[in-house]
């Protein structure tokens, strides 16, 4: 386990500084330009995932230097193949007289861009979610003047879509530990239900919960805790697998599946390991070493992503009360007696 571990820490800071991605956001709509919602960062790469209704329209702004780049895409999800909305950018320096909706509010001054979507043929499978979705549009250019831009999205019919903004696709080490949570709405979004999303996780944890009950049924309650974090852990490998497949048989590709395998593999080697030093002794107290390991088990677990969050706080729980074995003995490594037996 010693020597395992630092390779494992390596295999996975590697990985972690080649994913790439849309960062989930999940706004409540602006709809009306007053209220538009604001993207702080238009560089960075984000996708707000929202619910367009009939006629609604939905309005997104962010601010550019003059020669700054401007990418936009709008997605949809391959539940909805009949779903086309698009997007209107507008700003200073944009041409002027554009045909469009009446109901479009173009701020005095401002000229626009016209993108309607087109449904492709395929959907794209992304490996880092993982997921599927449609690309119908998209718009990359330079900013002719400073200043703010507004984009409004709209579409004949009511449906889910995701725009995209920015083109730089990296995650902060917060953004990327809240990621599994965010992804639920992502599947949410794209039409799963919750039983759905949930489903591989509480199959595991049942299971995992008649297998333990039958081998092990006297294990004290950090050795439970920490089975039980070794139990999520292989949940998430099982999600992972499992939305991996479901996106698969929804797109075309798939060629980077072998990234989401690799990190279905990790929540299982993070489970496998938790489950190990829970169940390798037979005392209530987990020793120094156990203690040791749980504790770096968790936190590969959060730069992993696995365990919905609960099963890293779980491993450092586990080793949170009580005394270690080692605490017992002196440093002769004799054992003594307890104090009401001296002297008989």
């Amino acid at each position: 386990m010693r020597h395992v571990l630092p390779v494992f820490l390596l295999m996975l800071l590697l990985l972690l500084g080649v994913v790439q991605g849309h960062v989930p956001l999940l706004p409540s709509p602006g709809i009306q330009p007053d209220a538009a919602v604001q993207i702080e960062d238009a560089n960075k790469s984000w996708a707000a995932y929202a619910l367009l209704p009939q006629g609604a329209i939905h309005y997104y702004r962010f601010d550019r230097e003059a020669g700054q780049r401007i990418h936009l895409e709008i997605i949809t999800s391959p539940q909805d193949p009949a779903f086309a909305p698009g997007f209107v950018l507008m700003g200073a320096g944009l041409p002027k007289g554009v045909a469009l909706r009446p109901d479009i509010v173009v701020p005095e001054g401002y000229g626009a861009v016209l993108v309607n979507g087109s449904v492709p043929d395929d959907a794209v499978y992304e490996p880092f979610a993982p997921s599927a979705y449609r690309k119908l549009g998209g718009l990359d250019m330079q900013a002719p003047q400073a200043g703010e831009y507004l984009v409004a999205v709209f579409a004949p019919s009511v449906g889910n879509y995701g725009l995209v903004v920015g083109f730089e696709e990296a995650f902060t080490l917060e953004e990327w530990i809240l990621l599994p949570l965010r992804l639920i709405s992502v599947y949410r979004w794209e039409g799963q239900s919750l039983p759905a999303v949930f489903a591989p996780i509480l199959a595991v944890l049942v299971a995992g919960y008649y297998f333990l009950n039958r081998r092990r049924p006297d294990l004290s309650q950090p050795r439970a805790l920490a089975s039980l974090a070794g139990l999520l852990f292989l949940g998430s490998c099982a999600s992972i697998l499992y939305q991996m497949t479901y996106a698969l048989t929804r797109s075309s590709g798939g060629e980077e599946a072998y990234i989401t395998a690799i990190f279905a593999a990790i929540s299982a080697t993070i489970g496998a390991a938790a489950l190990y030093l829970a169940l390798r002794g037979r005392d209530r107290e987990f020793s120094v070493r156990e203690k040791v390991g749980l504790r770096i088990v968790g936190v590969l677990a959060l730069l992993a992503g696995s365990g919905l969050l609960i099963g890293p706080l779980l491993t450092i729980i586990s080793t949170a009360g009580g005394r270690s074995r080692a605490a017992d003995k002196p440093a002769d490594g004799k054992a003594r007696k307890p104090k009401g037996l001296r002297g008989q």
